[in-house]
């Protein structure tokens, strides 16, 4: 009975360390603005917060 839970929290264990590494994966990149230091997504020409041009 004993050596059942131990695996099952070795399972639980690893099932939580790989979601949390796929999940970084899916995410897209993220840049911040160098005027106002937001974050955000996708490649714009102006920050979608102060209107700042980028430079790409």
């Amino acid at each position: 009975m004993e050596t059942y839970l131990i695996i099952a929290g070795i399972l639980c264990v690893i099932i939580v360390i790989s979601s949390k590494l796929f999940s970084r994966h899916e995410t897209p990149e993220k840049s911040s603005c160098p005027a106002c230091g937001k974050r955000y997504g996708g490649n714009p020409r102006n920050c979608p917060h102060c209107g700042e041009k980028l430079r790409w």
